[in-house]
């Protein structure tokens, strides 16, 4: 290597004995995630490698497009190939790692529940002690007490249930199983950051669903078909960016034309019994082809982790399976506790109360937007408001600088618009002087 920043080709060429595309692929990703090859390096053009590996340069641009894709390497034109400065771990783009706003900061960025409103863990956790099976390592499912509960509310009848660490793990497992490198997948946007971040990961390729007020808009649902997608992943209670619910009328027309054109489903309903509409899915439909996802976190608490999914034995068995990489199943002693809140009438009034708390401060905040010409959706559920804005960088930079954070709209979608998302979940007060610099920022230039 001449330089440290330059990568010469005779130096690169020493390093990758395995001539064909998957063995260069292979040796060069360890190049870059041991630090041989240091992030901002400057690889040797295509042409001049090949030459000095003595191989067809269609060899070595098929590793290199494997790479890229990875985001190991990117290209610059002209200027060449280079390590990719950002990472050469895979980490998420989207999501990143929440951090502390500080005490003079309102931080309206991150959708997660206000701690007061959870229900108290102290009965369900006592409870855990006397459950049976507790320190067994036999790999279960799901146990009885929380598949019997589930059942009780599920949307439609089916044949697995199984019991996973959180929502995102279980989109992540679901995807690992269903989904490989390549396919095609719709997903309805706006949408979690987390779910675009996964599939990005995976190396799938994302066709966006647009939604209006009443779901996924069928015309470019049916514009995505044409891509021949592997599945189509969606909210279909409420989505928890925009806070808005699938018409029933529109989730009846989705299933006819899935009818037609078969796929798999993958949904999630990441705010359970915080939503105000009643528990639904295509598996009313689709039973076979559906994966339904439901969280717990968020209306009962961020420590349980804990989502249950449904699909065909087939598919619950497949991703029971895929587990087996890491622990195997979920704790018993989470599986208890969630169970006994799910059936105790003093948990789910206090998470209908949240609801209620939750809608109010929605409606507070939406008021003053509203009462200003920002449009926003009163009525939704969620833990965040979704709205669109002139220039969302501005708007972010504006909102900063008067030291309100919010999330970035774009990060959500992968549609190109101008929208920021402004969680409430927290706000118990100064709804006007916030709802005052949002609409401010809406337009400000």
């Amino acid at each position: 290597m001449n330089n440290i920043n330059n990568v010469s080709s005779e130096w690169l060429s020493g390093h990758l004995p395995d001539r064909t595309s998957a063995g260069i692929s292979r040796r060069t990703r360890f190049l870059i995630q041991s630090g041989l090859l240091p992030l901002g390096s400057r690889l040797p053009s295509l042409r001049d490698l090949a030459f000095c590996m003595q191989i067809s340069p269609a060899t070595l641009c098929l590793a290199w497009a494997e790479l890229r894709e990875d985001g190991l390497i990117e290209g610059r034109g002209r200027l060449g190939s280079w390590v990719c400065r950002s990472s050469s771990s895979p980490r998420p783009k989207r999501r990143g790692v929440q951090k502390h706003a500080g005490q003079d900061i309102i931080n309206l960025s991150a959708a997660i529940p206000d701690r007061s409103l959870l229900p108290p863990l102290n009965e369900a956790l006592a409870h855990v002690a006397q459950a049976p099976d507790i320190n067994s390592y036999a790999k279960i499912r799901i146990t009885a007490a929380l598949e019997r509960v589930c059942r009780t509310t599920w949307p439609y009848e089916s044949e697995g249930f199984l019991a996973t660490n959180g929502g995102f793990c279980a989109l992540n497992e679901t995807f690992s199983v269903l989904l490989s490198r390549g396919s095609v997948v719709a997903v309805e946007t706006p949408t979690a950051t987390a779910t675009l971040d996964i599939l990005e990961r995976l190396g799938v390729k994302i066709i966006p669903v647009v939604c209006d007020a009443d779901g996924p808009c069928l015309h470019s649902l049916r514009a995505a078909l044409t891509h021949e997608p592997a599945a189509f992943v969606f909210q279909p209670r409420v989505n928890g960016i925009t806070g808005q619910s699938v018409h029933p009328d529109r989730l009846k027309a989705i299933a006819e034309t899935f009818s037609v054109k078969p796929l798999w489903i993958i949904e999630w309903d990441a705010l359970d019994a915080l939503s105000l509409v009643p528990p639904c899915s295509l598996g009313k439909w689709h039973p076979y082809y559906t994966v339904h996802i439901r969280s717990y976190s968020k209306s009962m608490s961020p420590d349980l982790r804990l989502a249950v999914v449904s699909a065909s034995s087939e598919v619950i068995g497949k991703i029971q399976e895929f587990r087996a990489f890491g622990a195997g199943w979920t704790s018993r002693i989470l599986q208890e506790a969630t169970a006994y809140l799910l059936a105790n009438k003093t948990a789910q009034e206090c998470i209908q109360n949240a609801r209620s708390v939750y809608l109010n401060r929605r409606r507070c905040l939406s008021d003053v937007l509203n009462r200003y010409n920002l449009s926003v959706d009163r009525i939704g559920s969620g833990l965040s408001l979704w709205m669109g804005v002139d220039d969302e960088k501005k708007s972010i930079d504006f909102l900063k600088k008067n030291r309100i954070i919010v999330s970035s709209g774009s990060k959500h979608s992968l549609v190109k618009s101008s929208y920021i998302r402004v969680s409430y979940s927290n706000l118990e007060k100064d709804y006007e002087l916030i709802g005052n610099l949002i609409v401010k920022s809406a337009s400000y230039a």
